[in-house]
Order: C-alpha cells, then sequence, then structure tokens
C-alpha cells in the first residue's frame, strides 16, 4: 500500500503539495483497436489478440508514474463497464501480459466514463519497460481487447485547397456517438475531435441532440467528410466555451 502526505496551507486560497506522487516518464492516449491502422492480412494488434472489441471511445489516456502508478482516464466508453488494464510487452503474446492492478480496475459510470490508478506488480525498483498498454473487457465470459495506447494522424485541415470554412446553419438530424460525428440534412458526415470548440448551450460532443439547431465552420476532408472547427448551438442560457473533450 502506497501512502500519500499533502501538505495544505489554508489560507483565502487553499495551497497543496502532494509529496506522495511519483515523476511521470510516460503518457500517451488511448485508441480503439478496432480502428488502428494494420497490415493487410492482420487484425488488430495481431492475430494472437483477437478477439477485438468493438466498444466506442470519445478519448482516453494513460500515465505511467516512475513510482510504479499508472492512471487511468476514459471517455465516452461503454456505460457503467469494468476495464482491465495490461501491459504487453514488446515480443511477448497476450498470455504473458502483464495485468497493472486488479481485474475489471476501471469502472466506467452511465455516461462511460472512468478514472482509476492501478500498480504495477510490486517487484525491485528501479525497472525499465518498452510496450504498450492495453484495456479489455469480458463479454460472455471472453476477454475482447478494447484499447490501446497508440497515436492518430488527421488529414491536414488548415492548408491546400480544403482549407476554406464551409458555413453550415441547421438542426442536427442524427447523432454518432462512436465515431463523434453528426449529420445535418443530406449533407456529408461532420465529425468532430479534441480540437473543435463548442460555443453556446454546448461545450463538448455529448451535450449535442437530435432536433438542436446549431451553427457550424467546418472544413472538408479528404473522404469527402467535412471536419468541424467550431460548433455553436443557439438558443438557452450560454454555458461557455470548451474545447472537444467529453
Amino acid at each position: 500500500m502506497r501512502t500519500s502526505i499533502a501538505l495544505c496551507l489554508f489560507i483565502p486560497i487553499v495551497l497543496c503539495a502532494d509529496e506522495g506522487e511519483g515523476k511521470k516518464n510516460f503518457e500517451a492516449s488511448l485508441l480503439r483497436i478496432a480502428d488502428l491502422n494494420v497490415p493487410a492480412g492482420s487484425s488488430g494488434l495481431g492475430p494472437a489478440f483477437l478477439p477485438v472489441g468493438t466498444d466506442p471511445l470519445g478519448e482516453g489516456s494513460i500515465q505511467a508514474r516512475e513510482d510504479g502508478r499508472v492512471e487511468v482516464q476514459l471517455d465516452g466508453a461503454m456505460a457503467s463497464q469494468a476495464y482491465s488494464v495490461l501491459f504487453c510487452r514488446f515480443g511477448f503474446p497476450p498470455a504473458n501480459c502483464l495485468a497493472i492492478g486488479p481485474a475489471g480496475g476501471l469502472t466506467t459510470n452511465t455516461k462511460g466514463d472512468g478514472r482509476a490508478t492501478v500498480d504495477f506488480p510490486s517487484m525491485p525498483l528501479p525497472n525499465a519497460w518498452a510496450g504498450a498498454f492495453v484495456l479489455t473487457r469480458t463479454i460472455g465470459g471472453q476477454v475482447t481487447y478494447e484499447y490501446v495506447t497508440g497515436f492518430r494522424l488527421r488529414a491536414d485541415t488548415t492548408s491546400g485547397p480544403n482549407a476554406a470554412d464551409i458555413d453550415i446553419e441547421g438542426v442536427i438530424a442524427s447523432l454518432n456517438t462512436a465515431n463523434r460525428s453528426f449529420r445535418i440534412g443530406s449533407l456529408p458526415e461532420i465529425v468532430t475531435d479534441n480540437n473543435t470548440q463548442f460555443d453556446g448551450r454546448v461545450r463538448q460532443f455529448s451535450d449535442l441532440t437530435s432536433g438542436l439547431r446549431v451553427k457550424v465552420k467546418a472544413g472538408q476532408l479528404a473522404d469527402g467528410r467535412l471536419w468541424a472547427r467550431e460548433v455553436e448551438a443557439e438558443g438557452g442560457p450560454a454555458r461557455g466555451r470548451g474545447k472537444g473533450k467529453d
């Protein structure tokens, strides 16, 4: 068991210093394994990591600290579910992945959001590791591989012939929460990401609803879809401004 000593000075504001935190030495986004670009004839992280799950994910991240603590965050995953955290070393099959913390160590709420701090297995420090964090979920008694640490490359919407803003105003006809997109009338799919600015009545994608009237500034992606730079909902009290993070 690790103890954390917090020193707080109570004056007109509260100043706290947490002496128990280890230095952060690794941080990465979590991606859906089902979304990964993979070589032809392969799947997910490779055949040995099947089956690949289909849980949604708005955003996720992993932070590993030098004292062995691992902080996990999920936003927009499957609601009210338990996920296990594994560390899969390069060159080793799934059977040799290390369980980080207890099975089902991260549980999401009814919105699919969850936070957890788990620990590497107890062993002498220091240690050096190379590999990927993987989050799994048990469905019907079978483990599915849902999320993995990685990065995402996006089309350049700030330069080139598609850089100009497309101004759209209308009522949201439908929403796709799995890839954080929506449709207005017969227009192409409008996708949002962590760089999308939300304004007016909405501060994040999860605030959008079918039937809501919005103004959108968008750029066109190479695949014909639209990418929303700004989404502003009309009417009602203003909720301030937020960036595309649920």
